[in-house]
């Protein structure tokens, strides 16, 4: 998840997007993204997913 976590740091950073826009995006907490962004096992798969749609990532 770790690498995972990198790729979807790097296009929030690619967008210029900050941590609270994913998130007020993806309807989760800045606190989730960045649990996120570090690779963290504790996250569900649809919380990514969401992320993964307000990144616009999700066919990639």
């Amino acid at each position: 998840m770790q690498i995972v976590g990198e790729q979807i740091k790097l296009a929030r950073l690619r967008r210029n997007l900050s941590i609270a826009q994913v998130a007020e995006r993806a309807t989760c907490s800045p606190l989730t993204v960045s649990r996120i962004e570090k690779g963290t096992p504790t996250v569900a798969i649809g919380i990514y997913l969401r992320v993964l749609y307000a990144l616009q990532l999700e066919e990639d």
